[in-house]
């Protein structure tokens, strides 16, 4: 019986290593016109693959960093759910991936996972970024977005009363060009 035991743990292990799994560069997708599907590939024993009736061999799969693996294909070929057919060696795969399409919008924010950044206004953002207290002070913003600062978090608590302050530095921020981390501790019950 611990025979047959190990030798299902040693089997599932061996599954598991060779199993892959596939993900989209983004988060989700808007005005891109290709998409990018990746996966971790230590062994680099993935032949091929096929996605929407497209074949991918081993010279259209692009190297990043040191084991990712990457395809590249034209969005309005995929579907919101693919299978993606991975080839390796003798063995075959069929892996489901979601591909989420959004609407455009202006200020769309999206995690670009291959590059670990984030997109914000189809731009590379990197927030850098300050603390303050609430009320914010009327001239705080327009101080620090000039010394390069694109995030401002205030301490604050979210009540009714506070309302049209907080809509005021929350334009005031919009129409510079920050970004807010906006802090939800009295509404999630972390503060009093």
């Amino acid at each position: 019986m611990s025979k047959i035991y190990i030798f299902f743990l040693i089997l599932a292990a061996t599954l598991s290593i060779n199993a892959i799994e596939i993900f989209t560069a983004k988060n989700y997708y808007t005005n891109e016109e290709t998409i990018q599907l990746f996966w971790v590939d230590n062994t680099d024993n993935v032949d091929s693959l096929q996605i929407a009736g497209k074949s991918f061999t081993a010279k259209d799969i692009k190297s990043y960093r040191k084991s990712i693996r990457a395809i590249e294909i034209a969005i309005d070929k995929v579907q919101q759910q693919e299978d993606v057919v991975v080839y390796k060696g003798n063995e075959v795969e069929t892996i489901q991936v979601e591909i989420k399409k959004l609407p455009h919008k202006l200020n769309a924010v999206k995690m670009d996972r291959i590059r670990g950044c984030v997109i914000a206004d189809d731009m590379i953002y990197m927030p850098s970024g300050f603390y303050t207290y609430s009320p914010v002070q009327p001239f705080l913003l327009e101080d620090e977005v000039v010394r390069g600062f694109n995030m401002v978090s205030p301490y604050q608590k979210i009540l009714p009363k506070t309302r049209k302050q907080r809509l005021d530095y929350l334009n005031q921020a919009h129409n510079l060009g920050m970004k807010v981390n906006y802090n939800l501790l009295s509404v999630a019950g972390g503060e009093e």
